[in-house]
This record gives structure tokens, sequence and C-alpha cells, in this order.
């Protein structure tokens, strides 16, 4: 809803086949933060998700356009997963990399 604030223009919907990629990134690291068990203060859970997202960003922003997709546009849960699997398959690299 905040995104949809501040894009009056973005179009909003319960329909799932108006699913972006970066909604069901979000979503998908809202479930993992909120799925126990939670170890951690909430400000700690909170870095770990900017880290998490700072690696994951970058990815699905190439994955996507290698489909001819943008992050915002609306591709509906299956394309969208089919980018968050591909992006996750290079996490493990991607970090180990930063490190």
């Amino acid at each position: 809803m905040k995104r949809a604030n501040r894009a009056p223009d973005l179009p909003v919907s319960d329909d799932p086949a108006a699913l972006s990629v970066e909604e069901v990134a979000i979503a998908t690291l809202v479930i993992a933060a909120t799925t126990p068990p939670i170890t951690g203060t909430p400000s700690a859970l909170a870095n770990e998700a900017v880290d998490t997202w700072r690696v994951v960003y970058p990815l699905l922003r190439t994955i996507a356009a290698s489909h001819g997709l943008t992050l915002t546009q609306p591709v509906g849960w299956p394309a969208a997963s089919q980018v968050l699997a591909e992006a996750n398959a290079q996490i493990p690299t991607e970090t180990e990399s930063r490190r």
C-alpha cells in the first residue's frame, strides 16, 4: 500500500496474476523472518533481512532482465517465483564472494 501511495498510477490488486517479482521476493523474506524458530533481537533480524535483500535484489534484477521482465512488472506468481528460484540458487555463491 505504501508503494501504491507513492506511485498512484501503480495498479494494486489482490489478483495473483498481478504480482511482481519484487512483491514475491519481499513476501518470501517476510515469511522467512516470521517463521519459527525466530532467534535474536528484532534489530538483528532486520539487519539480516536488509543484508539478504542487498544480495538478492541485484540478482533478481539481473535474472528478471534475462527473461525480459522488470522487478515491478505484474507477471503473476509462477513467473515471479521462477525468477526468485533462479536467484536463490545463486545466493550462496554471491554471499561467499562478498566475504
